[in-house]
């Protein structure tokens, strides 16, 4: 069994601020997108970090729906 390491958290934050979600659902997303895509992780991270628009498979990922883009307003709530 292979073991790899996770990728650099600053994919993760590179992710985080280009799409204002949380490190948490960055990471879901490239994790998502590369199991979505037969990918290794660290090549579609390779990516990420590489190219100068966000790469197709991240994108894919979001547009399933599964991850929600942020930012939230303070009070979701309406009064």
């Amino acid at each position: 069994m292979e073991f790899q390491l996770p990728p650099d958290p600053r994919i993760g934050t590179l992710l985080a601020e280009r799409y204002r979600i949380d490190l948490d659902r960055a990471f879901a997303i490239l994790r998502g997108a590369a199991r979505s895509n037969r990918l290794k992780i660290h090549d579609l991270a390779q990516l990420v970090v590489t190219s100068p628009r966000t790469p197709v498979p991240i994108e894919l990922e979001l547009a399933r729906g599964r991850v929600v883009k942020g930012p939230f307003p303070a009070s979701a709530s309406s009064s």
